[in-house]
């Protein structure tokens, strides 16, 4: 693999190699790099996008389409919360699927043809990375090359594992309420709320 540096063998003895510059990337990767990079400081995939996008649509609609007052107000609660939810996005210092989604491009596996982007290895290398980094390779996770896309600078493997564990929550607990906005005959933002 030219220009290539290996960079570890996985727990089923498969290898992965790196850039050690991302300049040396195929232009397909680097955009793909690039756009995780961009999602990353806005904190939000692009699942989320949409489903936040879809959810604010659906709230607006329900706010100028309701006549009963009572149901104005569940609109515009809904619609406070998704603000609020893309603010604390935004705050969000390392966003477990797209770290996740930046190890999967940054590490080519063997298997791989570094200037052709395949989604479904790239989809399998994801499930691949997180459970190498719930395991063994953690440690590796929080070393170079990978340090210089973590927003902090000495953090353990524990530490960093219990951070994305904690994130990974978060963003679980608005996925299911967003869901609950959208969801025929959903209930009131209160108890979509109290679920979580």
């Amino acid at each position: 693999m030219e220009a290539l540096t290996f960079a570890f063998i996985d727990s089923r003895g498969r290898k992965y190699f790196n850039y050690e510059d991302d300049m040396q990337m195929p232009l397909v990767r680097k955009g793909k790099l690039d756009d995780m990079l961009t999602a990353l400081s806005a904190g939000l995939s692009g699942d989320e996008l949409e489903m936040i996008i879809t959810a604010f649509e659906q709230s607006l609609n329900g706010l100028l389409n309701a006549a009963d007052k009572k149901v104005k107000v569940e609109h515009v609660a809904r619609l406070g919360f998704i603000v609020e939810e893309i603010k604390k996005r935004k705050a969000t210092i390392l966003h477990p699927d797209i770290f996740l989604d930046i190890l999967s491009v940054v590490y080519i596996r063997e298997d791989e043809v570094p200037h052709v982007w395949d989604n479904d290895i790239f989809e399998q290398k994801r499930r691949d990375l997180k459970a190498e980094m719930e395991g063994g390779l953690s440690d590796f996770f929080v070393s170079a090359p990978v340090r210089k896309f973590l927003p902090f600078t000495d953090i353990s493997a524990e530490k960093l594992r219990q951070y994305l564990t904690e994130k990974d929550k978060e963003v679980q607990a608005m996925k299911k309420i967003l869901k609950s906005f959208s969801s025929v005959g959903s209930g009131r933002l209160s108890e979509s709320l109290s679920e979580n």
